[in-house]
C-alpha cells in the first residue's frame, strides 16, 4: 500500500536506500502512520494518511506483477501439460501468439523464441516497452539479448497477463485474474488501478498498478 502511495506522490529517494520500513494503523481519525529510514536509522520520510482505513481502496504500483505470477502458477497447477516454465509462448494457438516468434536480436541476424519462465524471471531479452498495447508492438522491438543469457527489467509480466486472458478465453486480464486469484482468495475489492493503466501503460496490463484494500 505505502509504496504505491509514495510512488504516486513522487518521493525522490531511491528505493535502494530505504532499508527500514515501519507501518502502524492507529485508527480512522489518525489514519496510518508510516516511516521510511536507511540502514543507519536516518529518517528518509515520515508521515501519515489521515482518514485511511483498512477498507479504503488504495492504489498500489507494480503489485500486479506478483498477482500475475500467482495466476501463472495457478494455471500451471490446473493445466500442467500446457503451462510450464520451458513452454515457448509461440506454441500457444490462441489469439496471435503463434505469430509471436522468431524475435530479432538487436545487432545480430539471429532470431529467438521466449518461454513462460523467461518472461516471469525477466530473462527473455525483451525491453521494458511501457506503452505497448499489443503483441505486434512488442515483436517489432525485438530482443536486447539472447533469451536466458542475461537479466533486464522487461515487459514480460504484461505479456503473461495477455496470455492468461487469451488462454482462458476471457474478455480482459482483470476477468482472468478474478477467476484465478481474486475470487478464490476472497479479494473482491481488487482490480486494476485505472489512473495507472490509462495514463502510463495505455492498455490493461499484467504489470501495472492495482487498487485494493487491506481488509
Amino acid at each position: 500500500m505505502c509504496v504505491g502511495l509514495l510512488g504516486r506522490c513522487g518521493v525522490a529517494q531511491s528505493a535502494s536506500v530505504l532499508e527500514q520500513y515501519h507501518w502502524r494503523f492507529v485508527g480512522p481519525d489518525e489514519g496510518a502512520q508510516i516511516q521510511f529510514a536507511t540502514a543507519s536509522a536516518d529518517i528518509v520520510w515520515r508521515g501519515s494518511f489521515q482518514g485511511w482505513t483498512d477498507t479504503r481502496p488504495t492504489e498500489m504500483m507494480s503489485v500486479s506483477k506478483s498477482i500475475t505470477a500467482f495466476a501463472v502458477m495457478r494455471t500451471m497447477q490446473l493445466r500442467p501439460a500446457d503451462w510450464h516454465p520451458d513452454k515457448l509462448v509461440n506454441e500457444f494457438t490462441v489469439g496471435a501468439w503463434s505469430a509471436f516468434s522468431n524475435l530479432a536480436l538487436s545487432g545480430s541476424s539471429k532470431k529467438f523464441n521466449v518461454t513462460i519462465g523467461q518472461l516471469l524471471m525477466h530473462t527473455s531479452g525483451l525491453p521494458a516497452i511501457m506503452t505497448a498495447v499489443d503483441l505486434d508492438a512488442v515483436r517489432r522491438q525485438g530482443l536486447c539479448f539472447e533469451p536466458g543469457k542475461g537479466w533486464s527489467y522487461s515487459i514480460g509480466h504484461r505479456l503473461l497477463g495477455w496470455l492468461l486472458r487469451d488462454y482462458w478465453q476471457k474478455s480482459s486480464v482483470q476477468a482472468a485474474f478474478e477467476e484465478l486469484v481474486y475470487k478464490p482468495l476472497g479479494m473482491s475489492s481488487t482490480n486494476f488501478a485505472n489512473w495507472f493503466t490509462k495514463f502510463f501503460f495505455l492498455a490493461e496490463a499484467g504489470d501495472g498498478g492495482i487498487t485494493s484494500t487491506a481488509a
